[in-house]
């Protein structure tokens, strides 16, 4: 007897690793948190952050793209993580909601956020930390978003695909194309 389903083609599970401050994000929310000198989680956060992200000058950057590609990655179940240098993770879920994204579209995002020893090296050890809590094992099917020029030279001689986003809180959202074409479901396995 034959089959007559066509043969189920494998599809690359990609990991896309988003840095926060200055790439989703149009301001340095660790240092706006750091300056308050609360600590991690402490109450007051809350409205630090619900400030930073209703400033027009630390808001979203690029929201409506950023939002339109983690929807788009996570519905063709690739893989997303916020790798940040950061002690205040708790900026990040209220970040990914003010960008529209869902409760449940926001629990399958993977929160990195810590501060190296040495931030010279990149985010090398964040990228890991993301591929060992995704499951995603080959370097080539990570992608690292970010802003810092040394720390996208970094992960590119270390083999990861890179989208270097410009400083300029203003950008044109056109580094999103690239991420998008990645986050496609390629037209065999339609």
């Amino acid at each position: 007897m034959t089959c007559c389903c066509k043969p189920k083609v494998n599809m690359t599970t990609k990991l896309f690793c988003l840095d926060f401050d200055q790439t989703l994000v149009k301001g340095h929310y660790h240092n706006a948190m750091y300056k308050t000198q609360k600590p991690t989680n402490h109450p007051d956060n809350k409205l630090t952050i619900a400030n930073l992200l209703n400033d027009t000058s630390t808001g979203l950057k690029n929201g409506e793209e950023a939002r339109q590609f983690v929807q788009l990655a996570l519905a063709n179940g690739h893989k997303i993580a916020i790798t940040t240098y950061s002690k205040y993770p708790e900026v990040i879920s209220p970040t990914l909601r003010k960008m529209g994204l869902s409760d449940n579209e926001i629990l399958q995002i993977v929160e990195v956020a810590f501060l190296p020893l040495d931030q010279r090296v990149g985010k090398g050890g964040h990228i890991e930390e993301a591929m060992r809590k995704t499951g995603v094992n080959d370097r080539a099917n990570v992608w690292l978003v970010d802003d810092s020029a040394n720390n996208c030279n970094l992960a590119r001689n270390a083999g990861y695909s890179v989208v270097e986003v410009p400083e300029d809180r203003d950008a044109s959202p056109e580094y999103f194309l690239p991420l998008l074409a990645a986050a496609q479901i390629p037209a065999s396995v339609r």
